[in-house]
């Protein structure tokens, strides 16, 4: 269950999300990156962040649309 308000994440959830894309990264291949260890998402990470954050922002939008959406809604728009 989301924690947040409509169109939004809250910084739990997003902490959460980060945390467990690193960790299933790290288990399948068995070992610890440093990218992990010093907290920070490679580009294939970061992908599937905005994923994620995408399916709950726009739950009644197919994955493909919400990820659009979010670029096009919150990410643009911060290059003005």
């Amino acid at each position: 269950k989301s924690m947040s308000k409509a169109g939004h994440i809250s910084t739990v959830e997003a902490d959460l999300m980060f945390a467990k894309i690193l960790s299933k990264k790290q288990k399948a291949q068995g070992t610890i990156k440093a990218s992990a260890v010093a907290g920070r998402m490679e580009f294939d990470e970061f992908i599937v962040a905005l994923k994620q954050i995408s399916a709950k922002i726009y739950p009644d939008l197919d994955n493909d649309e919400a990820l659009l959406k979010l670029v096009e809604d919150k990410i643009l728009p911060l290059e003005k």
